[in-house]
């Protein structure tokens, strides 16, 4: 059992004003716990923008980000897409699990929250996390567990 995730492969840019308005390329770091995006060409009105994104996960089975290099498809237009898939896998195989991502973003890498994903006691659910940023807890959430599957039954903010 696995998500996954797709982006530009990273193409090494010496220079931020040769970007062109419709370069894509992202520096992309993989952590146990993390997927950071930072891209390298983005940009507004032809003008540099600066942006970057974290994808920080949690399961309730232990698991972890891999990069699965690059994967080329040609596409209907019948162009060659060379895309960088990301997983999140569980360590060991599982039938089932309860596993929660959240994206934080900001317009630049250093102005990036950090984030973390800790499990709870229930709540009054079966299975409850929260999300901290910058140490503080921004959002809970609670699972009902029918034996089947696991349902939000609860999110506080």
């Amino acid at each position: 059992m696995a998500e996954y995730w797709y982006t530009q492969p990273f193409e090494e840019v010496p220079d931020p004003s040769a970007c062109r308005a419709i370069q894509a390329s992202v520096n992309c770091t993989v952590t146990d716990e993390s997927i950071s995006l930072v891209p390298i060409c983005s940009g507004l009105d032809h003008a540099i923008a600066e942006s970057a994104g974290r994808i920080l996960g949690t399961a309730l089975h232990p698991g972890r980000f891999t990069d699965e290099g690059e994967l080329s498809f040609v596409d209907r237009l019948n162009n060659l897409n060379t895309k960088v898939r990301l997983a999140w896998r569980s360590d060991e195989p599982v039938s089932r699990d309860l596993r929660l991502y959240s994206l934080v973003a900001a317009p630049g890498e250093d102005q990036l929250s950090q984030a973390e994903w800790t499990w709870n006691a229930s709540r009054g659910a079966a299975q409850c996390a929260t999300l901290s940023l910058d140490g503080a807890e921004t959002v809970v959430v609670g699972f009902a567990d029918d034996g089947i599957r696991y349902t939000l039954v609860s999110v506080n903010d």
